[in-house]
């Protein structure tokens, strides 16, 4: 069943996108286009009713009211919808909450967010790209409950490192993020913002890229575990350009380390984001090293871990040459269930990425869905997002293709969010990013998706870098509402047609 609503919530409007399955299909805008459809006429004029008879009617039996007949097709539709839907199913509602702005020394806010947001209570928290009184980021926050944005951090500079990248990591009143430029190296930092205090604090700054060998350029997301903060970098090493390692630093001790080096062939190079920790483990993706070939003369891309312990590295697989299945631009997601780590790969120009699944307990490496190579690439094309698990599906962002345009060429597409069951092993898309006609819900999607909460409910939120009204990037949410609601819903809808129909009859006597 596919229903879209458009949603009044004040100040201003916000529109939002139902998706469920169902044999039912009912679809509709708003109560102004009821109003639109219902015949025009006269006032003092009564309504033209509808003559609905039972078999056998007498002579002079009364036509059914609008009223009634409305109470009789509700019956039928919520009838057909009981009987004919698969209760496991889902509307998905998709709501645009906010469209950053254009940035300027009188309003310093936040432009192009480029990773996921962390929630903290009822606010968001997340870093920006650009914006802020230098141009070069934020740290901001998003009220859920006024839908106002907070710039925390406004001016970010080659002192205090600039352009992050990056989510942010909540250790108690602290977060930790990394910054791609800026320190006393200007090739990025790893920072620490307080928020009792608002007090931001260089913890480390990466060396200059001469030589290069240095470790830099910090993309990086930043985990913790026991004392130490661990992050990667996406340069520098042996290999110097697009190489990289793994970094540690110790609160204690105020001392940082370089862990470990990639080499290219076979534990790969370049990783484009950061770690995932599990107990005393960090596993991780380079987009780049391990098998190459045509297509890919630096590597598909690898999987690997690094034992915290031992001080570990091991490479768990090499992406292979396929279709789409090829450089991975983010970091894993473990599932305690089936012990597995799921992750997205961009592909090639003409092969649009992948879902890929590696399970631990089995060392095997397997391509769970391949992006559709048509005309537009209508399943997405380029996926650089970490996916989120949500009950039984997987959750994901791509950052061009799908249906609406707007992304660097016409051709390209804004990009989709897409689910995949794991019940099921079927794949759908969720919503197409970009502008539909109606709104411009934003694109670019490099971060995924963040697990939430909003009024009581699990929700999902995702920050667009660019696009929406003002070209800057938005923020969406995903709500999710299991089908046996769809009858409350579906009463909830024609009781306010009827309603409606009441005032109009009384207004227009």
């Amino acid at each position: 069943m596919s229903l879209i609503i458009k949603f009044m919530k004040s100040p201003t409007f916000h529109f939002a996108r139902l998706k469920f399955h169902s044999p039912c299909s009912l679809t509709l805008s708003s109560l102004s286009d009821c109003e639109n459809v219902l015949p025009k006429r006269k006032a003092r004029k009564p309504w033209p009713e509808l003559m609905l008879h039972h078999k056998g009617k007498r002579k002079n039996q009364k036509p059914l009211c609008n009223v009634e007949f409305i109470r009789y097709i509700s019956a039928i539709f919520i009838f057909i919808c009981v009987v004919g839907s698969d209760l496991s199913a889902q509307i998905h509602v998709l709501t645009k909450l906010y469209d950053f702005q254009i940035s300027s020394p009188g309003n310093p806010v936040a432009m192009n967010p480029y990773d996921k947001p962390i929630q903290i209570g009822n606010e968001l928290w997340f870093t920006s790209e650009n914006g802020g009184t230098t141009g070069f980021g934020t740290l901001s926050s998003f009220d859920l409950s006024s839908n106002t944005i907070t710039t925390r951090l406004a001016t970010m500079d080659n002192t205090t490192g600039n352009t992050p990248v990056s989510r942010l990591y909540r250790s108690g009143d602290n977060l930790y993020y990394t910054t791609s430029r800026g320190g006393t190296g200007d090739r990025g930092t790893l920072s620490r913002f307080n928020i009792p205090t608002s007090t931001n604090t260089v913890l480390y700054s990466s060396p200059s890229n001469t030589p290069s060998t240095n470790l830099y350029s910090y993309n990086s997301n930043v985990v913790q575990i026991g004392d130490n903060l661990y992050w990667m970098a996406r340069n520098g090493g042996p290999l110097g350009v697009q190489g990289g390692g793994i970094m540690r630093y110790n609160l204690t001790t105020s001392t940082s380390s370089v862990l470990h080096t990639f080499d290219n062939v076979p534990n790969g190079r370049f990783p484009f984001h950061g770690l995932t920790a599990v107990g005393s483990t960090l596993y991780f993706t380079t987009f780049t090293g391990g098998i190459s070939g045509p297509g890919s003369p630096n590597g598909a891309g690898t999987l690997g871990s690094f034992d915290t312990v031992t001080n570990t590295f091991t490479l768990l697989a090499q992406l292979p040459l396929g279709a789409g299945d090829r450089l991975p631009g983010h970091n894993p997601v473990y599932d305690s269930i089936t012990n597995s780590l799921y992750f997205t790969t961009a592909g090639t120009a003409t092969n649009p990425g992948a879902l890929m699944r590696y399970d631990l307990t089995l060392s095997a490496l397997t391509t769970l869905h391949q992006h559709s190579t048509a005309p537009g690439f209508p399943e997405g094309r380029f996926a650089y997002s970490e996916p989120v698990i949500f009950g039984d599906s997987l959750y994901y962002t791509t950052i061009q293709g799908g249906a609406n345009a707007g992304g660097p060429n016409p051709v390209a597409g804004a990009g989709t969010i897409n689910r995949y069951n794991l019940l099921t092993n079927t794949f759908e898309v969720l919503f197409n990013l970009g502008n539909d006609g109606i709104t411009s819900w934003g694109q670019e999607a490099r971060g995924g998706l963040t697990l939430g909460t909003y009024n009581g409910d699990d929700v999902l939120f995702l920050l667009t870098r660019a696009g929406g009204d003002f070209g800057r990037g938005t923020l969406l949410m995903i709500q999710i509402i299991p089908e046996p609601q769809i009858v409350l819903l579906t009463l909830a809808i024609l009781g306010g047609l009827i309603v409606f129909q009441k005032l109009s009859r009384i207004l227009l006597k």
